[in-house]
């Protein structure tokens, strides 16, 4: 994502925005095997398997569209397509338990250094809905490729940010094969990137802007 503003970015919050800054960061390297990555593959169609959802619900994953070859070569198609995968992942996982919400969904971009957000259904209550994602339990940005290989991705300056704000709580999606058969998509997910970066287990580039 790209944040075209004159804000501070060490101002942090969910609504401003900041500059884009070239960050690739991988889970490969000798760190690796020495801290132990905590990179969790999940098993999306082993998840559908051993939980009692509906059949509407499975469905909604199994049946996401393959985008075709003229759409895979708009990187914004792949990005939204593994959002949207993720998300209804997501919201099968955590149904009857926790809200979920996609902040790009509708078509829109909301230029948050997130891309889904997750909170507790018990923390209702009568205040307004932004006040109650105030008590925000997960943020989520998610990572696509239309590759099954590429485990390098860029991260800009105000996602890096925000992940060192939010610690724990913030996690990074990476989605393989987006955009193909669901069947073959897979998915990782990396909680508290800044700290797994400082510990050697994730690796940072840095590359010139054009």
């Amino acid at each position: 994502k790209e944040y075209n503003n004159n804000n501070n970015s060490n101002n942090i919050n969910d609504n401003n925005e900041g500059r884009l800054q070239r960050i690739e960061v991988t889970a490969e390297g000798k760190g690796e095997r020495e801290v132990g990555i905590k990179a969790e593959e999940i098993d999306v169609f082993g998840f559908i398997k051993n939980k009692k959802q509906r059949k509407e619900e499975i469905m909604s994953i199994k049946s996401m569209r393959a985008l075709t070859d003229d759409e895979k070569k708009n990187f914004h198609n792949i990005g939204r397509w593994g959002e949207e995968y993720v998300f209804k992942y997501l919201t099968m996982k955590y149904k009857g338990e926790k809200k979920v919400e996609w902040v790009n969904g509708e078509g829109k971009e909301s230029y948050l250094p997130y891309d889904i957000r997750i909170r507790e259904l018990g923390d209702e209550g009568k205040e307004e809905e932004e006040e109650k994602w105030k008590k925000t339990r997960e943020y989520v940005e998610v990572k696509a490729t239309g590759t099954g290989e590429k485990r390098m991705f860029e991260v800009s300056e105000r996602e890096w940010e925000y992940a060192r704000y939010k610690g724990n709580k913030y996690s990074i999606f990476r989605v393989f094969n987006a955009g193909g058969l669901s069947r073959d998509v897979r998915i990782f997910k990396v909680v508290n990137p800044m700290v797994q970066w400082r510990e050697g287990a994730l690796n940072m580039f840095l590359s010139l802007s054009e």
